[in-house]
């Protein structure tokens, strides 16, 4: 493979460009944002998205998708609530169905309840792959170590992948089972608001670590509902990634559950959401929608999180139900 594409060229993904630049003769970084372009084209800097990290020179700032053809890969980063409108962008340039996408954007959709792969399988018919696991952007960025895991729906596919991609401090683990990656990376998000509501509030560590075992226990169940393997969970793009977000104290997803135990942010959350959100904050609300494909699996963790933050239940009932 010549050259990538990375859609998205915020945090992660100007950080996974640069963590696989060796990989590369070319890399096309897309932006809605001229300013952002004009930054990676003139200064090879991000300063919006990702200050104090140079880019080599052979990354190229686009606004046009209609070189995505020209592509071998392409990175899918985009905020998972914007995934259908890039699709719908790569119809209109007839975008060719032999292009893999890797799909790095973690998430439900709000109106559907469909995992981001589920979206982009629905729209284009191109191979997809699922990238996940504790990957913060600024680490990633510096080259320091870093493991993820990389879902497909074909072995030999998915190991030529991580062939590709691959660097001596980025590693990838392959894995066939798309459904866990995502619900993996998806409801991560969401837990870590938990985990931040619970210090927010000043319940301890003890509650944290109580919510996460469950909040855990509870995504096993629903990764074994929609058809993929609850051992998934036990990697990368489940146990690693949960235990990056939940406790670092610069997720965030747990930073904005603090400052919403905090009174910070006012809850009921209400679209259109106003002022910064964390993925996990939208993961909240697409919940009703992702409950309905697993109705009868016992989920009363992320229950409890969806209603105190979407819903008029008050965090001290919630807290009950979390920590119980």
């Amino acid at each position: 493979m010549q050259r990538a594409g990375v859609i998205g060229a915020g945090a992660f993904g100007t950080a996974i460009a640069v963590a696989t630049a060796s990989r590369w003769k070319d890399v096309f970084l897309y932006s809605d944002l001229p300013s952002v372009v004009c930054a990676i084209n003139s200064l090879r800097l991000n300063p919006q998205f990702l200050p104090g990290i140079g880019l080599p020179q052979h990354f190229i700032g686009h606004q046009d998708l209609a070189t995505a053809n020209s592509c071998d890969v392409l990175f899918l980063c985009v905020p998972a609530q914007v995934v259908r409108t890039v699709c719908t962008s790569l119809e209109d340039q007839h975008l060719s169905s032999g292009i893999p996408i890797i799909v790095c954007s973690k998430g439900i959709e709000i109106a559907s309840g469909l995992l981001i792969g589920e979206v982009i399988a629905s729209m284009l018919s191109n191979p997809v792959y699922i990238l996940s696991g504790p990957s913060f952007a600024q680490e990633l960025a510096r080259c320091l170590p870093t493991t993820v895991t990389i879902a497909g729906q074909e072995s030999e596919a998915v190991t030529a992948l991580k062939s590709t991609l691959e660097t001596p401090t980025f590693r990838v683990m392959p894995s066939l089972d798309l459904i866990g990656a995502q619900v993996g990376g998806a409801l991560k998000n969401l837990l870590a608001v938990g985990a931040g509501l619970v210090l927010g509030a000043g319940l301890g560590e003890n509650a944290r670590a109580v919510l996460v075992t469950k909040g855990f226990q509870e995504m096993q169940r629903i990764v074994q509902v929609l058809g993929g393997d609850p051992e998934t969970l036990l990697g990368m793009s489940g146990f690693g990634d949960i235990f990056l977000t939940c406790m670092s104290n610069t997720s965030r997803n747990t930073t904005f559950g603090v400052r919403v135990a905090k009174g910070e942010i006012s809850i009921p959350l209400k679209e259109p959401f106003q002022g910064p959100l964390a993925e996990g904050a939208l993961t909240a609300a697409a919940w009703q929608a992702f409950k309905t494909r697993f109705a009868h699996a016992e989920t009363p963790v992320f229950t409890a999180l969806y209603e105190a933050l979407c819903a008029d239940r008050s965090l001290t009932d919630a807290f009950k139900i979390i920590c119980e």
